[in-house]
C-alpha cells in the first residue's frame, strides 16, 4: 500500500486501539496496542518482526507517526464485544479530507483525558492521555445516545445526548404523511422526497460537546 501511495488504512472490529505508520524500508512506527509490547511507550518494528524501539528516541518515533508520509494504519476497538486487551467499546468519528498530502493521526482519535482513561478501560494503568496526540483512542460509543421521544403520522421528535468531549454531527431519516410544507426545529433539512401519501426527509443535526439536543420534524 505504501508503494502505491495509499494514505490511510482503517481496520474496524479489531478489538484493540492502535495507530501505525510505514517508515523507510517497510518498517513500522506504532503506538502500543497489539502483540503484548510495552504499553508505556511507542515502538518501531522491522519488516521481519524484529523490535527496534531502542534505536530511536520516543520523540523521533512520535515524529514519524505525526509527520511521516507513509501509509497510516488505524485500528478501532469494536462497538459490541469483550475486549481482553483492556480498551473500551468505541468507534472513530472524523472528517476525512480526500486528496490531502498527509493525514494527521490526531484528527482520527478521541482526545481522552487521564480521568476518563483511569475509570473506563478495563486496565487503566496501561493507557496515557499523551497517546491521544497520535490518534490512539476510539470514541467511546456509549457516550452518544439517540432516542425517539414522540411520534405521530405528521410529526416526530428525537433527543440526542452527546456525552463526548467533542461535537458530533449526524442525520436522521424520517417518514411522515405528505404535507404542503415541512418544519424542522433543532436541525437542517438536507433533502425531501414526496409521494402521494407519504414523504421522506433527511435531517441533519449537530450536538456540542457534553450537550443534549431536541430535534423535531413536522409536516404542515
Amino acid at each position: 500500500m505504501n508503494e502505491f501511495g495509499v494514505p490511510l488504512f482503517l481496520n474496524g472490529h479489531s478489538h484493540a486501539d492502535q495507530v501505525c505508520r510505514y517508515h523507510d524500508d517497510g518498517s513500522i512506527a506504532q503506538t502500543p496496542g497489539h502483540f503484548g509490547r510495552d504499553r508505556s511507550k511507542l515502538h518501531y518494528v522491522a519488516p521481519d518482526g524484529t523490535t527496534r524501539t531502542d534505536d530511536f528516541s520516543q520523540a523521533e518515533l512520535g515524529g514519524i507517526l505525526s509527520n511521516g508520509d507513509g501509509t497510516l494504519f488505524v485500528d478501532t476497538t469494536t462497538t459490541s464485544a469483550s475486549l481482553p486487551t483492556g480498551e473500551y467499546w468505541g468507534w472513530r468519528i472524523f472528517d476525512l479530507e480526500l486528496g490531502a498530502d498527509r493525514l494527521d493521526p490526531e484528527t482520527l482519535g478521541y482526545p481522552a483525558s487521564e480521568e476518563f482513561l483511569g475509570t473506563h478501560p478495563k486496565e487503566p494503568d496501561n493507557w496515557f492521555s499523551s497517546l491521544g496526540q497520535f490518534g490512539m483512542f476510539s470514541h467511546p460509543s456509549y457516550f452518544l445516545n439517540s432516542r425517539r421521544l414522540d411520534a405521530g403520522p405528521e410529526h416526530v421528535e428525537f433527543e440526542i445526548e452527546n456525552g463526548l468531549n467533542v461535537a458530533v454531527d449526524g442525520s436522521v431519516l424520517v417518514s411522515l404523511e405528505t404535507g404542503s410544507d415541512l418544519s424542522v426545529e433543532g436541525g437542517d433539512l438536507l433533502w425531501r422526497r414526496r409521494g402521494t401519501n407519504q414523504q421522506d426527509a433527511r435531517v441533519r443535526y449537530e450536538v456540542s460537546a457534553d450537550e443534549t439536543l431536541r430535534l423535531r420534524v413536522e409536516a404542515e
